[in-house]
């Protein structure tokens, strides 16, 4: 069955987009998806989504920290859907190599911030506008363990800043809007692997020994975005909900 609500998802062409973006097509949502680079991915995961789930999905290559990308994007899809109704902002890089603040190059950090930070604005500031007029809408943010406690990251400092300002953003805005019937939350996954971001929690239990805890997939995640973006969540904003598996990411290595 088909909703008559269109999703923006950014990032969703691989990874935890693309799992997110296969269950919300199997929900019956209408797909925008946003991709920076690899057109061959969004391409294939385009044509499986409308295959598998005959509804109507649209691709947008764009660099979300760029203002002009955002607003060609945001034209596109008004031309070709009309409207937007959820804004899913998965896309935020994360730098795997462990830095100190003092060595982060002014590149690198002005990079997970216009990435991470300043994208959560120019897709709001565009958007938002719409979702008051019709007054409904859901925006969803990604974070990290502990980010509630406005938790430091050491060694991930310049992805700490960014993400913690979006919480804070994310909070304010859920207060501000609430009355336009508009939620605003934010997921924090665990630790999921890359090769466990598109797997379902199907194929996890199947490769798991009933000794074993098994591993974080993409579906956790794509689960809860999904219910987070349902007619039913309208009771639900201003949350940070962690879904790290009772494990304490930060705590496993201890800074030296």
């Amino acid at each position: 069955m088909k909703i008559d609500k269109v999703v923006l998802i950014t990032g969703g062409s691989q990874g935890i987009g693309a799992q997110t973006a296969r269950t919300l097509a199997k929900a019956g949502y209408q797909l925008a998806l946003n991709y920076r680079h690899n057109e061959e991915k969004a391409l294939t995961l385009k044509q499986e989504l409308t295959m598998t789930y005959q509804i109507k999905v649209q691709l947008y290559q764009g660099d979300i920290s760029s203002e002009n990308d955002v607003k060609r994007i945001v034209t596109g899809i008004k031309e070709d859907f009309g409207r937007l109704d959820i804004l899913i902002l998965n896309a935020g890089p994360f730098i795997h190599e462990e830095i100190k603040i003092k060595d982060y190059t002014v590149s690198q950090w002005h990079n997970m911030i216009a990435t991470n930070l300043n994208s959560f604005f120019y897709l709001v500031k565009e958007f938002l506008p719409r979702m008051e007029q019709q007054n409904w809408g859901r925006i969803i943010t990604f974070g990290y363990d502990q980010i509630e406690n406005i938790s430091g990251w050491p060694l991930r400092g310049a992805y700490a800043a960014a993400k913690t300002g979006v919480a804070a953003a994310m909070r304010s805005l859920a207060t501000e809007e609430k009355s336009y019937n508009i939620t605003v939350n934010m997921v924090c996954p665990g630790d999921i692997k890359a090769n466990e971001k598109e797997a379902t929690i199907k194929t996890a239990r199947q490769q798991t020994s009933d000794t074993e805890k098994r591993k974080a997939t993409g579906e956790d995640i794509a689960r809860v975005v999904t219910f987070l973006c349902s007619v039913d969540s309208d009771y639900l904003t201003g949350n940070i909900i962690n879904l790290s598996g009772g494990e304490n990411i930060i705590a496993r290595k201890q800074f030296k």
